[in-house]
């Protein structure tokens, strides 16, 4: 609910390796030993890189009943942002599979607007690049693909960390 006003199309989110995304979409990641993906707490920036895959915000949407008599027990309204993010050229748009960043070198990808429950955000930079506001057509994805790429050279996570919101600085929570 705090981060909805900073979900502006065009800014910049990471996705978590290994997340449950909506609509069969899935993550390419490498298991651990045991087959299972671990998910440990995030304590800076390289590990937000190294554990997820840089995208931008083209839209989100509230899922759910604003009466909360009108919910199921238990239901609670959900968050779905959707990420314009590189995915996996092979699977196509029918069943992407979201390439992490450290795998980009490696894999063909391609950019695909996908559905992300916000959940599954690790979190939010205080990057905004401009993109389209229809994003259907192919050459606007390749075009805001471009403007990621060239975010992920300037910003490399060994280096120099794509920047973070900062909770109390630039979200004004205290």
């Amino acid at each position: 609910k705090l981060a909805l006003p900073f979900l502006q199309p065009g800014r910049l989110v990471c996705v978590e390796s290994g997340a449950d995304i909506l609509s069969g979409t899935r993550l390419a990641t490498s298991s651990d030993a045991d087959g299972s993906n671990s998910i440990e707490s995030v304590n800076s920036a390289k590990d937000i890189n190294s554990r997820g895959a840089w995208g931008a915000v083209v839209n989100y949407e509230i899922l759910g009943s604003k009466r909360e008599e009108s919910m199921d027990k238990g239901q609670k309204r959900r968050v779905v942002v959707d990420v314009l993010i590189m995915c996996d050229e092979v699977q196509g748009p029918k069943d992407p599979i979201i390439v992490p960043d450290n795998d980009l070198s490696r894999q063909k990808a391609v950019p695909y607007v996908v559905p992300v429950d916000l959940d599954n955000i690790l979190s939010l930079s205080t990057l905004r690049v401009h993109i389209a506001k229809d994003m259907r057509t192919k050459e606007e994805r390749e075009k805001a693909g471009r403007v990621l790429a060239e975010v992920r050279r300037r910003f490399s996570p060994d280096a120099n960390p794509v920047p973070l919101l900062d909770p109390v600085k630039d979200m004004k929570l205290a």
